[in-house]
C-alpha cells in the first residue's frame, strides 16, 4: 500500500500517472487507493491537500467511496461536506447509538442542516441481545430512520476471518450484502446501472448479481 501524503503530494503535481500506478485494481470496475501504509512520524495531511486529491479522483472515476475511519475531523469534514451518500454505522447499544446520533447533528451542521444524504446502518444485530436496543426503540431514540440493519453471525463472519476468506466466498454472507447492503449502496448509484441493464436488455437482478460478481476476487 501507499500512503495518503503521497497520493495528495502526486494529485498536487497533477501527475495522473502516478496516482494510477498506486491503484490497486480489483475488478473491471473497481479501482482501490490503499493508504494504510502511512507512518507515524509524517505530518498530517491537510484538507486542502485531500479536496485536490478528490478533484483528480473524481474527474476520472462516477463513484469516489472514502473510509473515513481514524482520519483527522478536518479531512472528515473536507469529504463530509460534499458527499452525495453518507453511511454512518452503529451497532444497537445504547452507548454506540448516542454517539451515532451525536455524529448525524454534527454532519447536519457541516452540511447546513441537510441530512438527506446520511444513511444509518445498524451492525451486528444480535450480537448482544440481552444488551440491545430494540428496532422500534432505536427509531424513536434517533430521530432518525434507519436505512439497513445487518444481523451478526458468528459462524459467517469469525469462520471467513479465521479463513482469511472474502465475505463474498460465503453464500450467507453474500445473501446479506445483495439483500441488506447493496439497495442501500444503489440509492447512489442504481440510476447508471439500471440505464446500464436496460440498453443490455437485462433484467434489475441480473445488475444486483453482476455487481456482486465484482466484489469477488480475481
Amino acid at each position: 500500500s501507499t500512503t495518503l501524503n503521497e497520493a495528495v503530494r502526486a494529485a498536487a503535481d497533477n501527475n495522473s500517472d502516478n496516482i494510477a500506478r498506486m491503484l490497486q485494481d480489483m475488478g473491471e470496475r473497481l479501482k482501490v487507493l490503499a493508504t494504510g501504509g502511512d507512518v507515524m512520524l509524517e505530518d498530517d495531511v491537510s484538507a486542502d491537500q485531500l479536496e485536490i486529491l478528490l478533484d483528480l479522483m473524481m474527474v476520472t472515476y462516477p463513484l469516489v467511496v472514502v473510509d473515513l475511519s481514524q482520519s483527522s475531523s478536518a479531512l472528515q469534514k473536507a469529504v463530509l461536506s460534499r458527499a452525495c451518500q453518507i453511511l454512518v454505522v452503529s451497532t444497537p447499544t445504547l452507548s454506540a447509538l448516542r454517539m451515532a446520533r451525536s455524529l448525524i447533528q454534527e454532519v447536519r451542521e457541516v452540511r447546513g442542516g441537510e441530512d438527506d444524504a446520511i444513511d444509518l446502518v445498524i451492525n451486528m444485530q444480535g450480537h448482544a441481545s440481552a444488551n440491545e436496543v430494540s428496532k422500534g426503540d432505536i427509531t424513536k431514540a434517533m430521530e432518525f430512520d434507519v436505512s439497513a440493519y445487518l444481523p451478526y453471525d458468528a459462524k459467517v463472519f469469525l469462520g471467513s476471518e479465521n479463513d482469511s476468506r472474502r465475505l463474498t466466498e460465503d453464500k450467507v454472507a453474500r445473501g446479506l450484502i445483495e439483500n441488506v447492503l447493496l439497495p442501500v449502496v444503489l440509492k447512489s448509484v442504481g440510476g447508471d446501472l439500471k440505464n446500464e441493464s436496460a440498453a443490455e436488455g437485462e433484467k434489475s437482478s441480473g445488475v444486483m448479481s453482476g455487481l456482486m460478481s465484482k466484489l469477488k476476487a480475481k
